[in-house]
């Protein structure tokens, strides 16, 4: 016996897709695979799994620079955005942009977590998310 599906505005947007899917399949009808797809597309406001992902990797790569700086977490926040100004406009413009890993020779170094949060693609934050991510 198939279960019963109860929509709700809680509904896992994946877990409905899937229905839609099976919806579909069931009745032939394509309407319901672009509803599918509709579904799994992140709302007004919302941000797609993959740019969460993004963000957790350049927030990442920001605590790891800061391990490196020394005083208060404001002067971390200010050592820390000089750093990724910096390696943002020479390093990563000239030629770090086209790789895929991270050069050996950045590992354990500040320029390790540069990397990764301009590998990130996401914008470097300001100073106040600076502090609102070295934090948490």
């Amino acid at each position: 016996m198939r279960r019963a599906f109860s929509l709700t505005s809680a509904a896992d947007p994946d877990e409905l897709a899937e229905e839609l899917e099976a919806l579909a399949a069931r009745t032939g009808y394509p309407h319901f695979v672009k509803l599918a797809k509709a579904a799994r597309r992140p709302g007004p406001g919302q941000r797609s799994p993959t740019t969460e992902r993004a963000i957790a990797d350049r927030d990442v790569g920001i605590r790891e620079i800061a391990t490196f700086c020394t005083g208060s977490r404001w002067a971390k926040c200010q050592q820390v955005s000089k750093l990724l100004r910096h390696y943002e406009t020479t390093t990563w413009r000239l030629h770090d942009f086209r790789l895929e890993d991270m050069p050996k020779a950045y590992s354990g170094t500040p320029f390790a977590g540069a990397f990764a949060a301009l590998k990130s693609g996401q914008p470097m934050p300001g100073l106040r998310h600076l502090q609102r991510i070295l934090k948490s």
